[in-house]
C-alpha cells in the first residue's frame, strides 16, 4: 500500500513536469554557483555576485544548448537537459507553495526569492541539485541491472502515445512544437523522452532501497510519548546572549528542584517559557520520532526514558528544560519508515561521496522566462 502511494507521487511529479504556464521567450542566465566542485554539495553563489541593481546578467553569460553544467561518473548534464528539471523545480515550487510568491507578468530573473537570490538562480540550483540525485541512481540503477516495472514501465510504454495527445489537445501539430513552446528551440523529442525515462528508473530504484529498509525493519515498533518543556531562548545570536540563556535555564531548572513535581514545572513554564504552548505547560502530547528537532528528539526517545526525567537540552532555538510525562499506549505505525529514512539518509550521503558532482554552473543558460 505504501509502496504504490510512493510510486504514484513519483508519476505525479513526473507528470506536472510538462503541464505549465505557457512561457514567454526571453533567456534568462542565473548567477550559479562556483563554489561547488567534487564534494556533492551545492553552494549557493557568494552575495557580493549580486550587483546591487538586483541584476544577474553579468555574473554568468549564458551558455550554448550544448555546453555542459555538471557531471557526475558518466552521467553529464547540458543546458538541454538542465531547461527540463528547471521547469520541474519550478512546478514542484508551485505545487508546494502556491503561486502567490510569483508574480505572473515580471521574470523570474527580476523577482527574489531571498534579499541575494532571484528565483532564477534558486531554480536553476535546485535544478542541478535534481539532476545530481538522478545521476547518482540512475548509474546505480544500470549497475544493479535494475529495470522499470509496473506503472512506471507502463507510462514509459505509453509515453509517445501520451505526448502526442497533449500536443494535439494543445493545439500544436507535431511533438516538437509542443515541446519547444515550452523549453525553447533547442529542446526535441529525444533529449526530453531520455529526461523522462531517467528520472523514472533512478527514482524507482532510489525507492526499491528505501522499501528494503522498511522490509529490514518491518517488526520494529515504539510508542508516542508525551513530553513538556520550558524554552529559553537567546537574545541574539552572540555567544553572551547565548551564555546568559543558558543561566538562565540553569536557574529555572534548579528553582524546580526545589518542589520538583509536574504541577509547579507547568507553573514555571507559563513565566518563562518563550514557546506557544507557554500557557499550557509546554505540553507535546502524542510526540513521533523525528517530529522535533534532533537532540529534542533524542532526549525523548532515549531507551531508558521514565516519567518525571528532567534535564536541560540545547537547540538551535536555544535551552529546553524538559520533563518527561510518559511513554502512551498508541503506537507510532510508521516507525518502520521513519528508521528506513534514516538510513537511506546515510545511504544517500555514502553515495554522494562515491558519485561527487564536477560543477561548470558558469555556463548555465535557460532558455524561457515567465514573462
Amino acid at each position: 500500500m505504501k509502496k504504490m502511494k510512493i510510486i504514484s507521487l513519483i508519476l505525479a511529479l513526473v507528470m506536472i513536469c510538462g503541464v505549465f504556464a505557457a512561457c514567454g521567450g526571453s533567456t534568462t542566465e542565473p548567477p550559479a554557483d562556483d563554489n561547488a566542485a567534487g564534494n556533492g554539495e551545492l553552494v549557493y553563489p557568494d552575495s557580493d555576485k549580486v550587483d546591487s541593481a538586483g541584476s544577474d546578467a553579468d555574473v554568468f553569460p549564458a551558455g550554448s544548448a550544448e555546453a555542459i553544467v555538471a557531471v557526475c561518473g558518466n552521467e553529464t548534464l547540458n543546458n538541454i537537459l538542465l531547461n527540463y528539471y528547471y521547469w520541474m523545480a519550478y512546478n514542484a515550487f508551485i505545487g508546494m507553495y502556491g503561486s502567490s510568491f510569483i508574480d505572473p507578468n515580471t521574470p523570474l530573473s527580476e523577482q527574489y526569492i531571498t534579499a541575494e537570490y532571484t528565483f532564477s538562480t534558486y531554480l536553476a540550483l535546485s535544478a542541478v541539485d535534481m539532476w545530481y540525485t538522478v545521476a547518482i541512481y540512475k548509474q546505480l540503477a544500470e549497475a544493479a541491472n535494475y529495470e522499470l516495472e509496473g506503472e512506471l514501465k507502463e507510462f514509459m510504454d505509453g509515453f509517445d502515445a501520451t505526448l502526442e495527445g497533449a500536443a494535439q489537445t494543445a493545439g500544436f501539430d507535431n511533438v516538437e512544437d509542443y515541446l519547444k513552446s515550452f523549453y525553447g528551440d533547442n529542446s526535441d523529442y529525444e533529449s526530453y523522452y531520455d529526461f523522462y525515462y531517467n528520472y523514472c528508473l533512478a527514482t524507482s530504484y532510489q525507492t526499491s532501497i528505501q522499501q528494503d529498509y522498511v522490509a529490514k525493519y518491518e517488526n520494529e515498533t515504539i510508542n508516542t510519548i508525551d513530553i513538556r518543556h520550558i524554552l529559553i531562548t537567546p537574545e541574539s545570536e552572540s555567544t553572551e546572549a547565548w551564555d546568559a540563556a543558558l543561566e538562565k535555564a540553569e536557574e529555572v531548572y534548579e528553582d524546580w528542584k526545589t518542589v520538583g513535581t509536574e504541577e509547579y514545572f507547568i507553573e514555571l513554564c507559563a513565566e518563562h517559557s518563550a514557546d506557544g504552548n507557554a500557557q499550557t505547560g509546554g505540553i507535546y502530547e502524542n510526540v513521533v520520532p523525528g517530529q522535533m528537532v534532533v537532540p529534542f528528539n533524542d532526549w525523548c526517545f532515549d531507551p531508558v526514558r521514565q516519567t518525571g526525567d528532567t534535564d536541560i537540552v540545547a537547540t538551535d532555538y536555544g535551552y529546553h528544560i524538559m520533563y518527561f510525562v510518559e511513554t502512551n499506549d498508541e503506537p507510532y505505525e510508521d516507525y518502520p519508515y521513519y528508521l528506513a529514512d534514516k538510513d537511506m539518509t546515510a545511504f544517500h550521503e555514502a553515495q554522494m561521496l562515491s558519485f561527487p558532482i564536477e560543477s561548470h554552473a558558469e555556463n548555465i543558460a535557460i532558455f524561457r522566462d515567465i514573462a
